[in-house]
C-alpha cells in the first residue's frame, strides 16, 4: 500500500509541481508512514532540469520543493506534538500500532535530549531523520519541549534536510526515483550522510569561529 501512495505522490509531482510536494510531505508527516526521504528526492529529479546550474537549481528547489515541503512538515509535526502534548503516555500505548513506535521510544528520544540539549537535537534529528519524524514531534510535545523552541529548530533542521534531498535527487537524475520506490534500503545510508554532512558544518564553522576569535585576541 505504501509503495502504491509513494508512486501516486511521484507521478502528481510531474502534473503539480510544489503542490503535490506540500501534500506529499504532509500525508508523509500525518497519515502514513512513507520513508521520508522518498518524496523530496522524487522532487528533485522530477522538478530540477537536469540541465539546471546551480544557482537555478537551488532557485528551482527553494520555490518548489524546500518552501512546500517545510511548510507541511511544519503543519504536520505541530499537530503530531500537540498529540504527544495532550495525549502522553496514555496516547502511546494506545495507538502505538498506528504511530509505528512505543513509549520506549519515546523514552530514548528524550534521554537524547538530555545527553545533546534540546536544540542541537531537534536539529539534527530533522536534517537527518534517522528514526521517523512523528516520533521526534510525538516525543517533544510527551516531554513538554517549549512549543517555539521546537518549531524553530525543527524548521531549521528541515530546511537543511530539503535541500540536501533534493540537490541530491537532482545529481542522481533517474537513479532518484528508483531510490525513492525503494528507499527503505536506502534510508539509513542516506540519513547517516546527510548527518556527517551535518556535523561536518558544524565543526567547520566552530573551527572559523574560534580561529577568527584566536586572530582577534592576538591583535
Amino acid at each position: 500500500m505504501i509503495g502504491h501512495i509513494t508512486e501516486w505522490i511521484l507521478e502528481a509531482l510531474r502534473t503539480n509541481g510544489g503542490w503535490s510536494v506540500f501534500w506529499g510531505v504532509l500525508i508523509e508527516q500525518v497519515i502514513v508512514p512513507i520513508p521520508s526521504p522518498a518524496i523530496i528526492m522524487g522532487a528533485g529529479f522530477i522538478l530540477i532540469p537536469a540541465e539546471s546550474t546551480w544557482s537555478a537549481a537551488l532557485m528551482k528547489s527553494s520555490l518548489e520543493i524546500v518552501l512546500p515541503g517545510v511548510l507541511a512538515s511544519t503543519m504536520g509535526a505541530i499537530g503530531m506534538y500537540y498529540l504527544g502534548h495532550l495525549g502522553g503516555k496514555v496516547l502511546v500505548d494506545k495507538f502505538q500500532k498506528y504511530l509505528g513506535f512505543q513509549w520506549s521510544d519515546v523514552e530514548s528520544i528524550g534521554a537524547h535530549f538530555s545527553r545533546r540539549g534540546e536544540e542541537i537535537s531537534l536539529f539534527l534529528l530533522r536534517a537527518a531523520p534517522i528514526v521517523p519524524l512523528s516520533l521526534i514531534s510525538v516525543a517533544a510535545g510527551v516531554l513538554k519541549v517549549p512549543v517555539g523552541l521546537f518549531v524553530v529548530w525543527s524548521v531549521l533542521g528541515t530546511i537543511v534536510r530539503c535541500y540536501l534531498l533534493a540537490i541530491l535527487g537532482w545529481q542522481m537524475g533517474g537513479k532518484a526515483l528508483e531510490v525513492a520506490r525503494g528507499v527503505n534500503r536506502f534510508e539509513s545510508l542516506i540519513s547517516v550522510v546527510i548527518a556527517l554532512g551535518v556535523v561536518a558544518g558544524i565543526l567547520y564553522v566552530r573551527h572559523r569561529v574560534r580561529k577568527g576569535f584566536g586572530s582577534n585576541k592576538q591583535a
